[in-house]
C-alpha cells in the first residue's frame, strides 16, 4: 500500500504483505477496509492489517461501500470445489461494526457482481452479464436492494 505524504510516496506499512487487493473504503472515521483475497481487512495507522471477514470457503471480495464502520457491505464470489465440480457464486456481507453476516437471498442469475453502493437504507449492486446469456460481457447489470 502506498501513501502520499506531501511531497513523495512512501510504502505503508513497510514490513506487511496482503494478498490481492481489489476494493478499499476508507470509513468517516478514519479506518481504512480493504477487500480481496480471503476477505475483508481493516487497517489503520501503523498497525498490522486485521482480517476481520473470514469465510468458509475461498472468497474473492470485489466490492466494499457502508456509511459508518458500523455499516458496511461486501460483495464478492465464493469458490468452491465440492465433490470434485467448480462453483463460483456471488456473496454479499453487512458487518454491523461487531460481526459480519452473509445475506441470504441474493439473485444467483448468472452474473459477476463487481461493486456496490450504499446510503444506509438502501443499497445497489452492478456488474455484467456471464455465461452463454445473450449481451455476455457487453451488458451491465444493476440490482436495487433495501
Amino acid at each position: 500500500m502506498f501513501i502520499y505524504d506531501g511531497q513523495e510516496w512512501i510504502v505503508d506499512p513497510p514490513n506487511y504483505r496482503i494478498e490481492q487487493f481489489y476494493s478499499s473504503w476508507l470509513s468517516p472515521a478514519g479506518n481504512l477496509y480493504s477487500g480481496g483475497y480471503y476477505g475483508v481487512y481493516r487497517i489503520t495507522s501503523h498497525s498490522p492489517p486485521e482480517l476481520i471477514l473470514e469465510h468458509d470457503e475461498f472468497i474473492s471480495i470485489k466490492g466494499l461501500y457502508g456509511t459508518s464502520d458500523n455499516n458496511i457491505f461486501a460483495v464478492g464470489v465464493e469458490i468452491s470445489n465440492a465433490d470434485g465440480v467448480h462453483r463460483e457464486e456471488n456473496v454479499v456481507f453487512h458487518y454491523d461494526g461487531t460481526e459480519w453476516q452473509q445475506l441470504p437471498n441474493i439473485p444467483q442469475i448468472p452474473m459477476f457482481i463487481s461493486d456496490l453502493w450504499t446510503d444506509g437504507e438502501e443499497v445497489f449492486f452492478v456488474g455484467e452479464l456471464i455465461g452463454d446469456l445473450p449481451g455476455y460481457g457487453m451488458t451491465t447489470v444493476i440490482i436495487h436492494g433495501e
